[in-house]
């Protein structure tokens, strides 16, 4: 009994212990990243800056200021010579929209560095002291540096949730002491790419494929999703049950392929004949750059807000001269204007198009098209050859029912499709079946 009692007793003390140390790293990780330091020894892009005794995985022989005077205290990040210029090229390159992330990868590892003594190096990762060591570029890799706001000069924390799991995006963001390695306007550009691209791949050596409905389109029948394909290297698109092709037998294959120009070319022609609301004009707009709209603008202005707030408190405990306070104020209204979905020329080029929606869905780009598709419709249902119905997001079933009854009128031909607050049944024996299968 009393060895039990005693086992317990240690095993009590034991999770105490664990839960304080957790409780204990959470709050000096959380300070740290309020006080604006960069969690991590080893990061790309940055070091400790005591080149005298460094011991950086790009340092020897890599780094030209490797045993030079120290740069810092050691304390806070700053530049590395080498591998700052690899960030830069990094999002540079992922910001034009040209490549993707296994594109970057290759063009980093046979890009040439030149030195200040002339010697040349190649870019490599940082790689990890006793675990890997510095090596070439992957996707994933670039990936992580491209969605990463430190090198925009921030610090976030995400902390655990109630259960004790990390979150994996961050709840609050703070000003870095480290310096930038990019502009925050480039950084929130390839953040935007990196949006709308979803999951396709976007190489630069192949044509991107093209699908406005992606995500939208589904069979009538058994409400699966129907995929975009291409053949032709690009010149014929197709959206296809293939879902319902990989679970079923041919004998009960229902749906056939649909060319995909002629049920964009319908619901271009329902969606255009809308008349948009001006209060409604910003939320639209904030699509064509966020994914989330105006959830991701309200946060990217909290952002902007938390900053302000942090560099008053750094000037009331005099961290900040008056200079310093002024600098950064100016920059978050620089920040806080170029976050409205209207304050680049494309983004004032499609406010003025509002009013003429068949003009404007011309100027967007099928990213573009397909953002706003997602906004406006729940879904597109086809069965054969032809679209049956079309399912509003809420919001817009009376612009869309009053934009199918201002279609007909001009066409003077009943529409082949409804317009339907929500789809009819599917057939349950396909349920069935898809179920079983």
């Amino acid at each position: 009994m009393w060895g039990r009692l005693v086992l317990y007793i240690l095993g009590a003390l034991a999770e105490f212990y664990s839960e304080a140390l957790s409780q204990e790293i959470r709050l000096k990780r959380y300070h740290d990243a309020r006080s604006g330091r960069l969690a991590g020894t080893f990061r790309l892009g940055y070091c400790k800056g005591n080149c005298s005794k460094c011991d950086d995985p790009n340092g020897k022989g890599y780094c030209p200021l490797y045993g030079g005077p120290d740069r810092t205290n050691g304390k806070i990040r700053v530049a590395h010579p080498v591998e700052r210029e690899a960030v830069h090229l990094i999002f540079e390159w992922y910001a034009s929209g040209d490549y993707s992330y296994d594109d970057i990868a290759h063009r980093l590892n046979v890009e040439i560095f030149v030195l200040p003594d002339g010697d040349e190096v190649r870019f490599r990762t940082k790689g990890v002291p006793g675990r890997f060591p510095p090596g070439p570029f992957t996707k994933d890799a670039v990936r992580d540096i491209v969605q990463n706001p430190i090198y925009a000069g921030y610090v976030t924390y995400a902390g655990s949730d109630n259960d004790g799991n990390k979150r994996r995006k961050p709840v609050e963001i703070f000003e870095g002491q480290h310096p930038s390695l990019v502009d925050y306007d480039i950084w929130r550009r390839a953040q935007r790419v990196r949006r709308n691209r979803y999951h396709r791949s976007h190489s630069r050596d192949s044509k991107a494929r093209a699908y406005p409905l992606s995500r939208l389109v589904f069979c009538a029948d058994a409400h699966m999703p129907m995929r975009g394909i291409s053949s032709g290297g690009g010149r014929y698109r197709y959206y296809v049950d293939k879902l319902c092709r990989q679970k079923l037998s041919k004998e009960h294959y229902h749906q056939p392929n649909v060319l995909a120009t002629e049920i964009e070319e319908q619901v271009q022609a329902l969606v255009t004949r809308m008349r948009i609301p001006a209060t409604w004009r910003e939320r639209i707009l904030a699509y064509l750059y966020h994914d989330e709209g105006m959830a991701e603008v309200a946060y990217e202005r909290e952002i902007v807000r938390q900053r302000l707030q942090r560099a008053a408190e750094l000037y009331d405990k005099g961290h900040y001269t008056r200079e310093k306070l002024a600098r950064v104020e100016a920059e978050c209204r620089r920040q806080a204007r170029a976050i409205e979905p209207d304050a680049t020329p494309a983004g004032q080029d499609a406010l003025a198009l509002l009013d003429n929606l068949p003009a404007l869905w011309e100027a967007l780009t099928d990213e573009e098209q397909n953002n706003l598709y997602r906004v406006l419709l729940n879904g597109v249902y086809v069965r054969g050859k032809e679209i049956a119905e079309i399912e509003p997001q809420r919001p817009f079933q009376a612009l869309l029912e009053e934009a199918a009854r201002r279609l007909v009128g001009e066409t003077g031909a009943p529409l082949p499709y409804d317009v339907v607050d929500a789809p009819s049944a599917p057939d349950p024996e396909l349920v069935a079946l898809l179920e079983m299968a």
